[in-house]
């Protein structure tokens, strides 16, 4: 068994052993005890919830889990009918790995565990040393840190400073291969005694004094209004009149409230001088929510469930990937449009329309990529709507320093392609001929006759309620290779699959003279005459242009065959279309460029 930090009782539920912090208040004079707090600290700790109405309840849980004794940050996405007693882990992955971000600062989420306290504590003791203080640790109530050489660690603070409690910022320089601890900069950032006329924010809102503000106004409420709210937690409190942001449940969905009380203790006074609904977090068939409690226990047991219960119903359980970039290298983010890069993506947008006084409008973030530099590098490509209510796609370059508060566009450029997905949108598919989608085509030639498959020659798919997948391929009819389209409408969850269209392009066989479409332009032949194309021209022009794909290819039987190519490729970074006309006589082993 490991061992315990003083003062962090351990107690057993359901035969399992947990660690809690207890806060209680004595006053031995008095012989007076009272719990002011207990908490859960040594448990699993689930950081997210939300929640989205389908057929039953879909919960998007985001918890905490070490994995050979490191904590790692999942996603558990779990589809719950309580009717039917059902429930199923649709996904389960590592979204990321608390393992630091060389030169990156990131939040720690349990700024309370004991290692931090002992660096609060050390910080404190270092101040008052030097300074001749007297501050007295109370508790920690942020905490980021970033790999430098060693671990500098930014920690915000409560301390009594003269009977008074005061917010502090300390930050710590660690190396312990060194056994070294420095106190770079600590200084005061608060004072929670209010000011007279000022409004001062409540660094601890859930303290019984103002939960009991709080039931006060929603019991004031449901007098005054003849309603039946059910108060839940506080969210934020402020004080100059007392200011309590409240969840409270109306008819059993959740809401949010602000109220403002006024309160004279001198005379035993309160009167709720505001109450106001601000936010209604009742569910929205297909709507995702937040969840304002996600540690529960009705999301505790599904995490555990997800985790390591009834595992034969997990549909998937992949690890995605940590998140701790290679200085240097830039990587994918799996939530492109989480708060933080959408208010990214907006300051690009205002940036943008100020310099060049456009009236661009956001729209989405499509896809965030991000690499470490001094600071974190952000590429953001972006859909905004510009003159006439047109759809653009944007790509911008966002160089942040978050411990600077700096931001700065580094480049904002027109997307020049239509390989990202949009809701609605057709988009070419890469890997066309793996196992999913030959059985997609198979399925199609089935429900059309008996014809014998092939390959598949293209593929595009569309996001409906569902995919729609457009499939070109190949198919012997009597003994002749034709070419066919599909359209077959899939929507996984209902196990449903339709074919909507299926309809004969083209035989193989071309008639001399005659300009063909190509249907399967991304075969490796064209690819192989495009890359052919593009070297011919960089060694005759001493250019530098990097082929990427094939758009288009049409075909002419001359002696040989003449191939019009419409293809992708960049030339210093700008991704621009080129048309190719090649004259090719296989028998020759003959190919030349005719023009591009």
């Amino acid at each position: 068994m490991g061992a315990r930090a003083p003062g962090q009782p351990h107690a057993t539920e359901g035969g399992k052993k947990k660690e809690y912090e207890a806060k209680i208040l004595l006053k031995k004079w008095e012989d007076f005890k009272k719990v002011v707090g207990f908490k859960l600290i040594g448990d699993d700790k689930k950081l997210n919830v939300k929640e989205q109405v389908v057929d039953g309840m879909m919960y998007y849980i985001t918890l905490a889990a070490t994995d050979a004794g490191k904590k790692k940050i999942y996603e558990a996405k779990i589809w719950v009918k309580e009717w039917e007693d059902f429930k199923k882990v649709v996904e389960f992955k590592q979204v990321i790995d608390d393992n630091a971000k060389s030169g990156g600062i990131m939040s720690v989420p349990f700024p309370n565990n004991p290692e931090f306290q002992d660096l609060a504590r050390f910080a404190i003791q270092d101040y008052n040393k030097k300074e001749n203080a007297h501050l007295e640790f109370v508790e920690n109530l942020n905490v980021k840190e970033q790999v430098v050489t060693g671990m500098i660690h930014y920690i915000t603070l409560a301390a009594i400073n003269v009977g008074k409690k005061k917010i502090y910022e300390a930050k710590i320089w660690v190396k312990e291969w060194e056994d070294f601890k420095k106190v770079v900069e600590f200084k005061l950032v608060g004072d929670d005694s209010a000011k007279l006329g000022g409004i001062i924010n409540v660094s601890f809102p859930n303290n019984p004094e103002f939960q009991d503000l709080a039931r006060f106004a929603v019991q004031d409420y449901n007098k005054t209004q003849n309603t039946h709210l059910e108060f839940v937690e506080n969210l934020n409190v402020k004080e100059q009149l007392d200011s309590v942001t409240l969840t409270a449940t109306d008819v059993g969905n959740k809401k949010e409230y602000e109220a403002k009380i006024w309160v004279q203790e001198c005379e035993d006074f309160k009167k709720v001088i505001d109450f106001k609904l601000v936010s209604d977090n009742s569910a929205k068939i297909g709507g995702i929510i937040n969840v304002p409690l996600p540690n529960n226990p009705e999301f505790q047991d599904l995490t555990h469930f997800a985790e390591w219960e009834d595992f034969k119903k997990v549909v998937e359980f992949n690890l995605v990937g940590d998140d701790s970039a290679n200085p240097g290298g830039i990587i994918n983010i799996p939530f492109p449009n989480s708060p933080k890069f959408q208010d990214l993506a907006h300051f690009v947008v205002q940036d943008y329309n100020k310099k060049e006084k456009a009236q661009l409008e956001f729209v989405e973030v499509l896809n965030v990529k991000e690499q470490l530099v001094a600071g974190m590098m952000y590429y953001i490509t972006l859909a905004a709507i510009v003159d006439a209510g047109k759809k653009r796609i944007y790509e911008a370059k966002i160089w942040v320093k978050e411990w600077e508060d700096f931001k700065k566009v580094i480049e904002f450029k027109l997307f020049i392609g239509d390989d990202v997905p949009i809701l609605g949108g057709i988009i070419n598919v890469q890997g066309i001929n793996n196992l999913v989608f030959q059985d997609l085509a198979r399925f199609a030639i089935q429900d059309h006759n008996k014809k014998e498959f092939v390959e598949v020659l293209n593929l595009k798919e569309q996001v409906v309620a569902g995919m729609m997948y457009y499939i070109t391929l190949a198919t012997t009819d009597a003994g002749k290779k034709k070419i066919y389209e599909a359209k077959i409408w899939v929507k996984e969850w209902e196990d449903f699959k339709k074919v909507v269209e299926f309809k004969l392009v083209g035989d193989d066989s071309a008639k001399p003279g005659g300009i063909i479409i190509v249907p399967f332009p991304n075969s490796s032949e064209f690819l192989d005459l495009a890359r052919f194309v593009v070297q011919d021209y960089n060694k005759k022009e001493n250019a530098h242009l990097e082929f990427v794909e094939v758009l288009n290819v049409k075909e002419q039987v001359v002696v040989g065959m003449m191939c019009y190519i419409t293809l992708v490729a960049t030339d210093v970074g700008y991704k621009k279309i080129f048309e190719t006309k090649i004259w090719v006589k296989e028998w020759e082993n003959f190919k030349e460029v005719q023009e591009f």
